[in-house]
């Protein structure tokens, strides 16, 4: 459940989280009350549901944490991009990252960074946000 206005990022690591701890967990993504949440999408709704996880429930608690620490890192970082690049929208200017990441979260972190619309600092993303 996304619970402030943001944008939403991380869900396809989600999906590789559960199969890590168990392939019976299975992710359904849910549409919003009003509109449909997508990947890098800004929702300025409050609380919007953003996805289901069915499957054994100990796996589920195992993997609860892991998957909410993820989703909460990815969507920060691309809501905080966001405001900026809508700061400066018609400036001209761009925001890009840089090359300064927590280690083992370098790929991630710049994706959340494409998908609050900025730009890669000497890394070419191959996967887009919508």
């Amino acid at each position: 459940m996304q619970k402030s206005v943001g944008v939403a990022c991380g869900l396809p690591v989600v999906e590789m989280i559960c199969r890590a701890y168990d392939e019976r967990l299975r992710v359904e993504l849910i549409p919003g009350f009003h509109f449909e949440i997508i990947e890098g999408r800004f929702s300025d709704a409050q609380r919007t549901p953003l996805l289901r996880i069915r499957g054994p429930l100990r796996s589920l608690l195992s993997a609860e944490r892991i998957i909410l620490n993820f989703l909460q890192r990815m969507s920060g970082v691309a809501t905080l991009t966001h405001r900026y690049v809508r700061r400066v929208a018609g400036s001209g200017a761009k925001i890009y990252d840089t090359r300064k990441t927590l280690p083992g979260f370098r790929k991630l972190d710049k994706y959340a960074v494409r998908c609050g619309g900025g730009f890669n600092h000497r890394m070419v993303y191959t996967m887009a946000c919508s």
